[in-house]
């Protein structure tokens, strides 16, 4: 099963259909593999989309890393649905074996279960799960934890969908063996794969009755409160126990049932109570961990105090290598969309976090100094969400409208400024220059020093339209999963069409002395210039332009508003202003006959005061494409995008 994980991993990197179905299949918590499924139905990766890969090879890095640290394998017969009791008192209840060992055990005495899963090949239809199940509940410390059932067909349940259906009678309820379960909402996991069948059946449960909570004879003040908060901070040992159980489960020879296992898996359900209850878990001297097994990192630890383990996690553990990401996109470009990358800088400084397509997915690699990964993605979520949603909103009113007549330019432009920036900078990382008498690099290639690419993505399913002249459609079943031609490039049969002119030339110019600039202004898309000022210790030569604060609403307000109409009339084909097979001289009135001008990024009025050059650059036009196609940054998505909005 590991190894079948990291095979399709792997393959698909290269495999479009194989990566669309990994991503709807193993959803992360924030449902951040379905936006990056929606790139791909797109055509991002089929045209090799910088951005896009970048992303999936972080969620590959990232599937790896739960692989390798938490052992998290997909079981694919198997299901984490919600508990709920059995109304009609069809299923049987539990009662206490007549034999307690493997597969002697009696069928028959087996207390049932039903449940109703999609079909893994036809997910509207559904299949009734029949059969001995593993059933169970995280974290399950205690080795009757894990409960073995029989899975009937009970047409009377058939109603029931996505849940596992327990019996409501029995000499103790099924859900309270699961960790000390009930069915007020908690989630349990269903295996039906006959090898993960376990060898021993149905261990002793154990008893999970809390402790009487502390009684007041008097109303709570808020000096109490205050009492109890210091009290419960002082003596929250819930992560430490559990750490301690799982290293000592791996060192000790009876593993989870030795004794000192057993008082720690009691000692966890005091922990847990212990917001409801107000008695502590106190952790005696005797229960602490002597050694830890490799597999935990604790890395600060006294090399004594670890040792390499041989039981089955260690062994997973050994087996899967992590993979480092290294996005190769982060070869170019500098100082860029200040407001933007300063605010998302700030994140990556706060949260220790190397890149913005972590930030930007929540797939993140680091580990936290403290709390659990768990927490981290949590959180995580919730500061990109509101990240997105502020930029999302702001580049909404700077664009004047949802309407995608307003905003698709206004995104065409964000992705034009991102692409014009990388170009400039990725022939200043080529081009050379003297200190003290040696010749280095202008700028060098370093993550840390690097603009940032994620921009345009606020906008992932304006961009798609753009590039692929369909608009959007979040529903994947209305859109379809044709997944037998996603390696295919698109454009492929009818299409609705939306409104696409052609821009003019790249406002780059070659002066007399070779000295490549770029004429206008820079799109500042907000007002914090300089506040990305320092990251880049580099570039000496680059110089801020004045007016920054006025070109975006120039550009709104100008260019847009005298092209709106041209935007909204009958659109010329997708390949208006590309080279026609036919001939060169075709394909020249191709271009001279393209629709109006949509958006234009420079600022040619004589009204409009000249600015300093953007950046200068020692090489020619020539050298600049060179460089460009060298870096292996104009890809075909590039391609697209730029076609469309002749950049």
């Amino acid at each position: 099963m590991l190894s079948e994980q990291l095979s399709n991993y792997q393959n698909a990197m290269s495999d479009n259909t194989l990566a669309l179905s990994l991503l709807n299949r193993y959803i992360d918590d924030n449902h951040m593999t379905i936006n990056i499924a929606g790139m791909i139905l797109s055509g991002f990766m089929t045209e090799r989309e910088p951005f896009v890969l970048s992303l999936l090879h972080l969620w590959r890095s990232w599937s790896i890393k739960l692989l390798k640290e938490k052992a998290k394998i997909i079981v694919e017969n198997g299901a984490y649905v919600l508990g709920c009791v059995d109304e009609t008192d069809t299923l049987r209840g539990y009662t206490k074996p007549t034999v307690a060992h493997g597969m002697a055990y009696k069928e028959e005495e087996l207390p049932q279960i039903f449940i109703q899963v999609p079909d893994k090949e036809n997910p509207t239809q559904y299949n009734v799960i029949e059969g001995i199940c593993l059933v169970g509940r995280n974290p399950s410390l205690h080795p009757g934890d894990l409960r073995v059932v029989q899975a009937v067909d009970v047409p009377a349940l058939h109603h029931l969908r996505d849940v596992v259906v327990f019996p409501q009678s029995g000499e103790r309820d099924v859900p309270s063996m699961c960790s000390g379960g009930d069915l007020d909402g908690d989630d349990y996991f269903v295996i039906w794969d006959k090898k993960l069948q376990p060898k021993e059946w149905n261990c002793e449960p154990m008893n999970y009755n809390a402790p009487e909570p502390v009684q007041l004879n008097r109303p709570v003040r808020v000096h109490d409160l205050m009492t109890f908060f210091v009290r419960y901070m002082k003596n929250d040992s819930l992560p430490t126990i559990a750490h301690a159980h799982l290293a000592s489960a791996d060192y000790l020879t009876r593993g989870v049932k030795d004794p000192k296992c057993l008082e720690l898996a009691e000692l966890h359900s005091k922990a847990v109570d212990y917001v409801k209850t107000g008695q502590p878990a106190q952790m005696p001297k005797r229960l602490r961990v002597a050694k830890w097994p490799h597999f935990m990192e604790k890395r600060f630890k006294p090399k004594a105090a670890t040792y390499h383990s041989e039981k089955i996690l260690g062994r997973l553990y050994d087996r899967v290598e992590s993979v480092d990401f290294v996005p190769h996109v982060l070869k170019a470009a500098r100082q860029t969309k200040s407001k933007y990358d300063t605010a998302m800088r700030r994140i990556m400084a706060q949260q220790e976090i190397k890149t913005e397509f972590e930030v930007w997915s929540t797939f993140v690699l680091s580990k936290p100094r403290v709390g659990s990964d768990y927490k981290l993605q949590e959180m995580m979520a919730l500061i990109t969400g509101a990240f997105k949603d502020r930029f999302r909103q702001e580049c909404i009113d700077r664009a004047g409208g949802k309407e995608f007549s307003v905003l698709g330019p206004f995104v065409a432009a964000m992705y034009k400024v991102t692409k014009e920036e990388m170009d400039i900078a990725l022939a200043e990382c080529r081009a050379t220059k003297v200190v003290h008498g040696i010749t280095v690099p202008k700028r060098k290639m370093r993550p840390e020093s690097m603009p940032l690419i994620s921009f345009p993505w606020l906008f992932e399913k304006e961009l798609s339209r753009i590039a692929t002249g369909i608009e959007a459609i979040d529903d994947f079943e209305e859109r379809g999963f044709e997944t037998a031609d996603i390696n295919k490039p698109h454009a492929q049969g009818p299409k609705r069409h939306i409104g696409m002119s052609s821009l003019q030339e790249d406002d780059i110019i070659t002066q007399e002395n070779g000295v490549i600039i770029h004429r206008g202004e820079v799109l500042d898309l907000f007002e914090d210039s300089a506040s990305d000022g320092g990251i880049d210790d580099e570039s000496e030569d680059v110089r801020s332009p004045s007016g920054l604060s006025e070109s975006m609403q120039d550009l709104v307000d100008g260019h847009l508003a005298a092209n709106l109409a041209a935007f909204r009339s009958s659109p010329p084909p997708l390949n208006a202003g590309r080279p026609s097979p036919v001939s060169n001289h075709a394909a020249d009135n191709s271009k001279e006959e393209a629709a109006p001008l949509l958006l234009e990024t420079k600022v040619s009025s004589p009204s409009v005061p000249n600015t300093e050059p953007v950046s200068e650059v020692d090489t020619d036009a020539e050298e600049i494409v060179e460089i460009v196609e060298e870096e292996d940054f104009e890809t075909p998505a590039i391609n697209k995008l730029s076609s469309l909005l002749d950049l």
